[in-house]
């Protein structure tokens, strides 16, 4: 695992093992690992490693207008501005789904069980000037 993660973030293999031998029952080994990044990071899953997608919020022009758009904790909650004030329409819910393990450890899904879909959240779309807005923020 430490080998594996090393090779997707250039951190020391040694930086991994530390947080593996943790005490706790859980830790984050990584947040914000981009697929491009690290093709084969799901191969992480056969050892006990639970992956979770997250989506996040894209900005296109970074901190400019963030008074105004405002921003989210990393758990993409909105906590001011615009993002606060929207954050139920922006926030999409997950889905669920259950598999069945087979003797080999392949996990299958099994269509006899209920799941349920993923739902995106709404897009917003916000019109700001953008060189009057560089502008207000330089004065």
């Amino acid at each position: 695992v430490a080998q594996l993660l090393s090779k997707c973030t250039e951190k020391p293999p040694a930086y991994y093992l530390k947080k593996l031998s943790s005490k706790n029952s859980f830790v984050f080994l990584e947040r914000n690992i981009l697929e491009s990044q690290c093709d084969y990071v799901s191969k992480l899953e056969n050892y006990g490693v639970i992956i979770k997608k997250q989506y996040f919020r894209y900005y296109p022009f970074g901190s400019t207008g963030s008074q105004v758009i405002g921003f989210t904790d990393p758990d993409n909650q909105g906590l001011s501005g615009i993002e606060k004030q929207y954050n139920p329409a922006l926030t999409g819910t997950p889905g669920w789904i259950i598999k069945k393990s087979s003797g080999t450890g392949k996990r299958k899904r099994d269509n006899s069980y209920p799941y349920v879909d993923p739902r995106n959240g709404s897009n917003i779309q916000v019109t700001l000037d953008i060189e009057y807005q560089c502008i207000l923020e330089d004065e």
